[in-house]
């Protein structure tokens, strides 16, 4: 079982298409490897409504502490890291973190180079639909 957030469908099927490819190239069936997405679901009466509750959930993260908590997770420098900076592969260090998960370091170390529609990614809170990486920095 694979456990993953996507920000868009289109992100989501590529993330599954990957895995099962991933899977094939090792002789596994694909299907054999299950995809779990974790989710946001936001009800309100009408589509702005909805936007309105999307913006206060997104005020009431702590956007600052989540760059530095990511930085550090990646073996950055958290007092250089600001939630507009774009992080590059060439940003990370070729060794996890101490105390960071292995497991999530080298993700995202393969990642960009792999192939994935993440080139970079920015700790930058989306400005519409969520969008968790992107090839070049977005706009607010």
């Amino acid at each position: 079982m694979v456990f993953t957030v996507a920000q868009t469908q289109d992100k989501a099927v590529a993330f599954r298409d990957d895995i099962r490819r991933r899977a094939a190239a090792v002789g596994r069936h694909p299907d054999s490897v299950e995809i779990s997405l974790g989710v946001v679901v936001l009800v309100a009466a009408t589509e702005q409504e909805a936007r309105r509750r999307e913006r206060e959930l997104y005020d009431t993260l702590p956007i600052e502490q989540s760059a530095q908590g990511l930085a550090a997770a990646l073996g950055l420098d958290p007092a250089h890291i600001r939630p507009d900076d774009v992080i590059r592969l060439e940003d990370l260090p070729d060794r996890p973190a101490e105390n960071s998960s292995e497991g999530f370091w080298a993700r995202a170390r393969c990642s960009p180079r792999e192939g994935s529609p993440c080139a970079s990614w920015s700790t930058a809170p989306p400005a519409g639909p969520a969008t968790g990486c992107s090839s070049a920095p977005r706009s607010r």
